[in-house]
């Protein structure tokens, strides 16, 4: 059954989405997001030294945790069920993938860990991989979610019993995520020739694909690099297409008192090629001539004393 919800909330660019990569499995929300933290922490290890009031210290690295609340609403019974199944796949999303049962015992003695719960988290541009725009990849540190229970709940049947199974209205959600970056977070040196051997530096580490835009908040789209390897910038030439036209190189040089539409068929030098009269388009141009040294005469147009003047 379809609800009716304000907005954009439920439309994909502001859903919050979250896959378990080991098993593939996708849970998404509406994005009723009620808080947000980006965190970033530096960590740097101190040494005392005799006759020094600050240590000196060692980089250790910057860490990321990204803290996310937001409620999850049900508009009628149906997506009071659906949600609970939703938060049940997140719960199950903190754990790990196990091997089948060996032996024959077929009991979990037999099986050992395959995969850490590792997931992908997405949510518009303020949870992405700045690379590609799609989930990024981290952990869950722990997950909880409360009923408000003065909101009300729906009363689901159970299946094959029948019995009435509460499912409430509406849930709080709050969960802390450790990002694991997939790409450099860092910047790297590159030397440009301008000339004095300067240098620039680039966060990312890809000269093709810049993250300024896209690290840690995209507010772009982020730049997809073709398969074949050519630069984003570069386009196929349509062999049909016409050359292109320079207009500084190919547009014809007239000397001071050289009539400019000489060899051009049809025309006489010294020749008013419009005969006696000047289409109004073209006035405003003359005129500009006039005003820049141009003289005029009954056979033209040309500069002083180069200017063939004709007879009175």
């Amino acid at each position: 059954m379809r609800t009716a919800k304000p907005g954009m909330i439920n439309k994909e660019h502001f859903q919050i989405f979250m896959t378990h990569i080991p098993t593939d499995n996708t849970v998404n929300f509406d994005g009723w997001v009620t808080g947000f933290t980006d965190n970033f922490a530096s960590s740097w290890k101190g040494t005392p030294v005799y006759g020094r009031m600050d240590d000196l210290y060692n980089f250790q690295g910057t860490t990321r945790k990204i803290s996310l609340a937001f409620d999850v609403v049900a508009a009628n019974k149906a997506e009071a069920a659906r949600n609970i199944r939703k938060l049940n796949k997140i719960a199950q999303f903190l754990y790990p993938v196990y091997s089948p049962s060996r032996g024959d015992s077929g009991g979990n003695n037999s099986q050992v860990l395959q995969a850490a719960p590792l997931l992908k988290l997405k949510w518009n541009g303020l949870i992405s991989n700045a690379l590609d725009g799609a989930g990024l990849v981290g952990f869950l540190n722990g997950f909880s979610y409360a009923p408000e229970i003065d909101q009300g709940q729906f009363f689901v049947k159970g299946r094959g019993s029948g019995k009435p199974f509460i499912a409430y209205q509406t849930h709080r959600v709050q969960f802390q995520y450790t990002v694991l970056h997939t790409h450099l977070t860092g910047w790297t040196q590159r030397v440009v020739d301008l000339g004095g051997g300067a240098s620039k530096y680039i966060f990312g580490g890809d000269d093709a694909r810049e993250l300024g835009g896209t690290f840690p908040v995209a507010l772009s789209d982020p730049v997809i690099l073709p398969t074949d390897g050519s630069t984003p910038e570069e386009t196929e030439q349509d062999p049909a297409a016409p050359a292109p036209v320079n207009p500084a190189q190919d547009a014809p040089v007239i000397s001071a008192g050289e009539n400019p539409w000489g060899g051009v068929p049809g025309v006489t030098v010294g020749e008013n090629p419009w005969g006696n009269t000047v289409p109004p388009v073209l006035q405003s141009q003359i005129d500009g001539l006039l005003e820049g040294g141009y003289q005029a005469g009954p056979g033209g147009f040309g500069f002083g004393a180069g200017f063939a003047q004709g007879d009175d």
